[in-house]
């Protein structure tokens, strides 16, 4: 490790000394404003005359300007106001403010065509953003806005479903999307079994979505990438916000200095389900009250503090903490079953702009996930947790260089896994399970995206991995084991690379094409426990006997866009490599925890349509995808393919928003599925006086058509104590549809040995569910 370690010290290095060159020349800052109000004036543009170099304005009309000599003449350009020159000479200081005067401007309608040097990122296809207005305009659930509830609507990703969730994005699975919070991984993103995400909405500014094809700097995940970004506290409003829900309730701050250098926002949400277990001991008896043998909770606390001691730089702190907790018990028949989940994460970051082509950013963080489960049962007690941390530096620089936007970096990561910790006692007879992992990962990466010409741009993305397994303490006995410690020594350095393409060509200002494709690793694997019916999977990173996953993906993609509307479509295609299913043992004696673990391969492709009205009384989006995936594991119905649990052939979201009048909207959203696939016997048979199943396939029996209506009115009222005070009346299924959770068969046996009666019955969790919520700013 020691010479990569002596490559990244010298890129940081390189990085370092490329900044000290452009800090040589004379630079001025200051600040622009308006003559009469006082206020900033943002995207004005600074430019030199004499060598055509320019910079924009920030928000808060703040500028950094660099490479200027005495007698060149700057100039402050706005279209909404005067034009104002100065002159450079030695009396002029390093520090100063420019007042514009306004114009009024009376033309005719204008069109502006022409290309900018936008980041790789926007050549990509399978993007999509969302913003709080979306968020916030959708059906509450329970009287509460939920950021991945509306990233679930967005073709191409698995929408809602009875009791799951999770994100399934182009038939991939939960563990293969990277989901952000301000650069923050977390790992487990949802509260109260999948009703609610982690995010709060009160600071939620909006949501990116990256569909298989991400920038370089990001590409960890071989399915998607979630980043999910807070308000800025120096550019928004100083505020107090709140909500109050159902289930839950939350409030949020926004402050910032007088001289905007120093900014905080931060929110807290926490459920208050206590409330109807008090509340429920007036009308319900002891025996029969159900919260009298369960209870529930959850919180998260989140935030940033930013601090910019100039417009150049900015210095950020953000972090999170949540968790849920949940218990059942009954002491007449003596059991009990508790569960706790949750993440803790922090980032520090250190942007500095250098001028308007060429900034860098360093960022140090950390990441904590966690799951614990406890059960006792009469005279059987197992005690089962798991944990995954992550500690890492990544300093990236970026570049505008003509017409190239370039972006390169480093990446070093340390990790910390225990996926298995568990306790357990039968009749006195204890067994202890342990098994604790380390790895280390340095990644070097590269992009550049090139303006060819006004119609075409290309980019390109490389990255480099270079991952070791740390060895253990001690290495456990291999005897009975399909690995051995000579492997082990043999495979614990794994170099790879990840890589993707993709050019788009725009024939017209509004018609666009974009062609991509890409290679991806991924450390990480999440392998799901079935037989827990809990968050509880196992975060496992790669070994020398579990091998990195691997997905190849390609796409093409139409986009016609208006300011008043917007449709695109997608067709995609991807395979993935060492896909992995938990396999809970029977066997005491597996001397390797891999051993658990079935490796197969899956197929996903699919073509995905998408609509969007923006402007108007009326607003709203259809969502359409057709989806085919699949999985194949030699070790299950002999390595046949078969199609995974949430292939949805079929995949129909509608939302829309209409404005009543002003203050008064009415939002509604319809869901029409495919069910997801299941195994179910296909026979039954008699067999030495007991009745066995016959199996034809695995997940051989699609659940029936999922369909659902939610509707909300959003009310504004009028308030002298708050800026806002807004109503959210909410009905979930509003017809009341039984959607199935699972399906299962139950045998009724009749008089004799050979007379029985099979019957399907089926497991629904939501009615209809009416709801208030209410949400202030003061």
């Amino acid at each position: 490790m020691q010479k990569e370690r002596s490559i990244v010290i010298f890129l940081i290095l390189l990085m370092c000394s490329a900044s000290s060159v452009y800090a040589q020349t004379r630079c001025i800052t200051g600040r622009v404003i308006d003559d009469v109000s006082g206020r900033p004036v943002s995207d004005v543009h600074i430019y030199n005359e004499a060598s055509s170099a320019g910079v924009l304005s920030d928000s808060l009309g703040r500028f950094l300007f660099c490479g200027i000599g005495a007698g060149d003449l700057i100039g402050f350009e706005h279209i909404a106001y005067y034009l104002q020159m100065i002159s450079v000479d030695d009396r002029l200081p390093d520090t100063i403010t420019i007042r514009l005067n306004q114009r009024s401007i009376r033309t005719g309608e204008v069109e502006i065509k022409g290309v900018g040097a936008g980041r790789g990122s926007r050549v990509l296809p399978g993007q999509a953003t969302i913003s709080k207005k979306e968020i916030i305009g959708m059906p509450a659930f329970l009287g509460e806005a939920d950021v991945v509830k509306a990233i679930q609507t967005l073709p191409g990703v698995q929408t809602v479903s009875e009791g799951v969730g999770e994100v399934f994005v182009r038939g991939g699975a939960p563990g293969q999307n990277m989901i952000l919070l301000d650069g923050m991984e977390l790992m487990s993103p949802m509260h109260l079994m999948g009703l609610y995400s982690v995010f709060n909405p009160l600071l939620t500014q909006k949501a990116e979505v990256y569909k298989g094809h991400a920038p370089a700097a990001l590409s960890e995940r071989i399915s998607s990438v979630i980043s999910v970004v807070s308000v800025d506290p120096l550019r928004s409003d100083q505020q107090v916000m709140g909500s109050l829900g159902m289930l839950t309730s939350g409030l949020a701050l926004v402050q910032h200095s007088k001289n905007q250098k120093w900014g905080v926002s931060v929110g807290a949400r926490r459920s208050f389900l206590e409330f109807y277990e008090q509340l429920s001991k007036l009308v319900v008896a002891d025996d029969k009250n159900y919260f009298n043998t369960s209870a529930y909770s959850f919180y998260d606390f989140n935030g940033r503090l930013v601090y910019q001691p100039r417009s150049s730089a900015l210095l950020s702190f953000n972090w999170y903490l949540g968790a849920d907790a949940f218990y059942l018990k009954d002491a007449l028949a003596d059991y009990g079953v508790a569960t706790d989940f949750g993440n803790k994460a922090f980032t520090m970051d250190w942007k500095q702009q250098v001028n308007a082509s060429h900034r860098f950013l360093v960022r140090i963080g950390y990441t904590e996930a966690w799951s614990a489960f406890h059960g006792n049962v009469m005279d059987y007690l197992v005690s089962f947790k798991n944990s995954h941390k992550r500690l890492f530096l990544q300093a990236e620089d970026l570049h505008i260089i003509g017409k190239h936007h370039l972006s390169w970096g480093v990446k070093m990561f340390n990790y910390w896994s225990v996926p298995q910790d568990m306790l357990s006692v039968i009749d006195n007879d204890s067994s202890v399970y342990y098994n604790r992992f380390r790895n280390q990962q340095i990644d070097v990466f590269v992009d550049d995206a090139y303006a060819l010409s006004p119609q075409f741009t290309l980019y390109g993305g490389l990255r480099l991995h270079n991952y070791v397994s740390i060895a253990p303490d001690a290495f456990p006995d291999y005897s009975g084991s399909e690995y051995s410690e000579s492997e082990w020594h043999q495979n614990k350095k794994f170099r790879g690379f990840s890589s993707s393409v993709s050019v788009q060509w725009q024939p017209q200002p509004h018609h666009r094409f974009k062609l991509a494709g890409a290679r991806q690793l991924q450390m990480v694997h999440l392998a799901s426990i079935s037989s827990l019916p809990l968050p509880n999977d196992i975060w496992m990173m790669s070994t020398p006997f579990l091998k990195p996953q691997k997905g190849y993906q390609f796409s093409l993609g139409y986009y016609y866009e208006r300011p008043a509307f917007l449709l695109t479509s997608e067709v995609f295609a991807k395979m993935m490599d060492n896909q992995v299913i938990f396999s809970v043992s029977e066997d005491d004696e597996v001397p390797v925890f891999e051993d658990h673990f079935f490796v197969g391969k899956g197929r996903a492709y699919g073509l995905e349509i998408s609509g969007k009205k923006r402007e108007g009384r009326f607003t709203g989006t259809v969502n359409y995808t057709w989806l085919r995936s699949e999985r194949s594991f030699n070790s299950i119905d002999q390595g046949r393919w078969f199609r995974d649990k949430f292939d949805r052939t079929h995949d129909l979201a509608l939302t829309g928003t209409y404005k009543l009048k002003e203050g008064l909207d009415f939002s509604a959203f319809f869901v029409l599925a495919s069910g997801n696939n299941i195994t179910l016997p296909s026979g039954r048979m008699w067999l030495m006086g007991t009745v066995m199943n016959d199996y034809d396939g695995y997940n051989n029996f699609r659940m029936p058509v999922y369909h659902r209506l939610d509707l909300s009115l959003t009310m504004a009222l009028k308030s002298q104590r708050f800026k806002e005070s807004t109503l959210v009346f909410s009905v979930m299924n509003v017809y009341n549809r039984a959607n199935p959770y699972f399906l299962f068969y139950k045998v009724y046996l009749g008089d004799s040995p050979y007379d029985m009666d099979v019957r399907g019955s089926q497991v629904s969790l939501f009615p209809i569910l009416p709801s208030i919520g209410w949400r202030f700013k003061f």
